[in-house]
């Protein structure tokens, strides 16, 4: 059973049979099913990005940390190579003269522990305590495991 319906679009008249309109009624519903499955997919990449951009800056929060630590740490290589040789070859040579008794600082990070050589006890133990933190905020973000063993 085929019945027309009269359609009046702006003021202009079109007939369609009954099979047609429904046609056109499922192709419309169709069509905002994608556009909400759409904005969904959307919403879920906005927010995997700005998770992920979190732990970018977490991550360069880290290495700023650590190159500040080195820079602390080098000096020591900096005033060998003023000795003569390079910043590496008088850091090789401090690694190998120093004695194991000396006054190496013990720290724990990411439950992983470390003997650390520094002028400045204080500042090693809150820069361990810093770096420990902000890996454990990266791991609670849903990071990946930084240990390399």
């Amino acid at each position: 059973m085929i019945r027309n319906v009269n359609v009046e679009p702006a003021g202009s008249r079109i007939a369609l049979a009954a099979d047609d309109f429904s046609a056109l009624e499922e192709r419309i519903v169709r069509a905002v099913e994608l556009v909400k499955h759409e904005r969904g997919a959307r919403a879920e990449a906005e927010k995997n990005a700005a998770r992920l951009q979190s732990l970018m800056d977490a991550q360069a929060a880290l290495l700023e940390t650590g190159q500040r630590a080195a820079a602390h740490a080098g000096t020591g290589a900096r005033a060998g190579a003023a000795a003569g040789g390079t910043a590496a070859e008088a850091d090789r040579r401090d690694r190998v003269t120093m004695p194991e008794n000396d006054n190496a600082i013990t720290v724990e990070i990411y439950d992983q522990t470390y003997r650390l050589h520094g002028n400045d006890r204080e500042y090693v133990e809150r820069l361990a305590a810093t770096v420990d933190s902000k890996m454990r905020a990266v791991a609670a973000q849903g990071g990946r495991s930084t240990r390399c063993g």
